[in-house]
């Protein structure tokens, strides 16, 4: 489980309740949390060195900021493995996650997108996407 996003960047105490939230539900031996700030190379060589690519990546609420799309997906793609990692992203309607989703083209393939019943809120998405086999390395 990876802490993610530029507005939790530095909150430590998000952190704290993450790991406090897998300890209450004894998980600590299948779940991990650690700080990673979209594009930070640092943070994203830590979590590798913990963890390695991942098979699947969820994502939720994370499309909001159009100016930080390049460092969210640059990130994705540090994180996925070519034809193997799907990525699940849901998210309310805002207009800006189609702008998302075509720089996403050219990494990863839309496997599907769906409204989300049943959230309570109404307008709520979900897209998957796999990596593709030969996808092109990430530059902005």
């Amino acid at each position: 489980m990876l802490l993610s996003s530029p507005a939790l960047a530095g909150k430590r105490e998000c952190v704290l309740l993450l790991e406090e939230n897998i300890a209450a539900n004894s998980l600590s031996g299948r779940c991990r949390v650690a700080k990673l700030v979209w594009g930070c190379e640092d943070d994203e060589e830590c979590v590798l060195g913990l963890e390695g690519a991942f098979d699947l990546i969820c994502g939720s609420d994370v499309l909001y900021a159009p100016n930080a799309f390049d460092d969210l997906l640059s990130t994705l793609v540090t994180f996925s493995t070519p034809g193997e990692t799907e990525v699940m992203l849901t998210y309310p309607t805002r207009y800006t996650e189609s702008i998302f989703l075509e720089e996403a083209a050219a990494h990863f393939e839309t496997l599907e997108t769906f409204e989300v019943e049943g959230a309570g809120v109404e307008n709520v998405y979900c897209t998957r996407l796999r990596r593709l086999p030969e996808a092109e390395e990430f530059s902005p």
